[in-house]
């Protein structure tokens, strides 16, 4: 068992463990498995991509239940019972050097140290399973990391059996696979969210603004028919404080231009796939799935 927090602390212990760990030097994606509720689903997790499993304290037995063994196991310990000691403890002989211990009484939560350890350990990407549900205060303590994560360079997409969650921070884009289909939502952590485009969605909004005390983004609509070019889009833009105009339909000519006319690879793009980029401030995106539950990253 190696003990967590010096491997945060201080690079030089980070990388001499990194070599010595066995982990694919590739950087994919870590995947962390929390202890928070979780349906049983497919796992994405690809060591082709250099991805690791981790297992996050009790999150351990979620894994057992779909019959994963992790490529890493991390927390404080203090909620595993039953039959996860004895797989904590057989994985600790076999490996010892990947089980990653913290201590019980420490600032952060045992997910916000797995998302440090990213960080630390070069991951650009984590995905969490088991990250939401339960206790309130873990869920909004498992944001906040992810907020933190967007701050250095890190996304976070939290899936679940019906939904995505991800944090956007200044400058991101995200565009949706063609084939989605369901609820999207978008919801300002920041005071202020501005340089908010939506596009390819049944409301659109192009260079709007989103404030974090009126849920304007809530239950937008991704899918096929909301592609078409000029396709009964409805525009919102936000006429003063916690207000809303929508003009019924869309210009194709005029909707998607931000100053310049569109190019055709542009307008290409715009017709096949729903996106959502922000200029500044940090927001929270829900993607619920209504057809075909995927758990793609996009």
């Amino acid at each position: 068992m190696r003990e967590l927090y010096p491997l945060l602390d201080e690079p030089e212990k980070m990388r001499d463990w990194l070599s010595r760990s066995g982990l694919p030097e590739k950087k994919g994606a870590l995947v962390l498995m929390c202890a928070g509720q979780f349906t049983p689903m497919e796992i994405i997790c690809d060591p082709e991509q250099g991805d690791v499993l981790a297992a996050v304290d009790n999150g351990l037995a979620y894994l057992e239940e779909i019959g994963r063994l992790p490529d890493l196991i991390l927390g404080d310990f203090d909620s595993i019972g039953g039959t996860g000691q004895e797989t904590l403890r057989t994985f600790e002989h076999a490996l010892p050097e990947r089980v990653l211990h913290l201590p019980v009484m420490k600032d952060d939560p045992d997910t916000m140290a797995a998302i440090r350890f990213a960080a630390a350990a070069g991951f650009s990407r984590v995905r969490l399973y088991g990250a939401c549900g339960g206790r309130m205060d873990h869920m909004m303590a498992n944001l906040a990391a992810a907020v933190w994560a967007r701050k250095h360079g890190i996304f976070c997409y939290f899936i679940n059996a019906g939904d995505l969650m991800f944090v956007l921070g200044p400058g991101d884009e995200k565009t949706f696979h063609p084939d989605a289909a369901g609820m999207f939502s978008v919801f300002s952590l920041s005071d202020r969210c501005e340089g908010v485009t939506i596009r390819g969605m049944h409301y659109t909004m192009e260079n709007g603004t989103l404030t974090n005390d009126f849920p304007l983004g809530q239950s937008n609509e991704i899918g096929p028919r909301f592609l078409r070019a000029g396709g009964g889009g409805i525009q919102v833009e936000q006429v003063g404080e916690n207000r809303f105009a929508h003009n019924g339909s869309m210009s194709d000519s005029e909707a998607y231009r931000l100053g310049l006319p569109e190019t055709e690879h542009a307008k290409e793009t715009r017709e096949t796939q729903a996106s959502i980029r922000i200029r500044t401030g940090y927001a929270l995106a829900i993607f619920t799935y209504e057809v075909e539950k995927k758990s793609r990253e996009f």
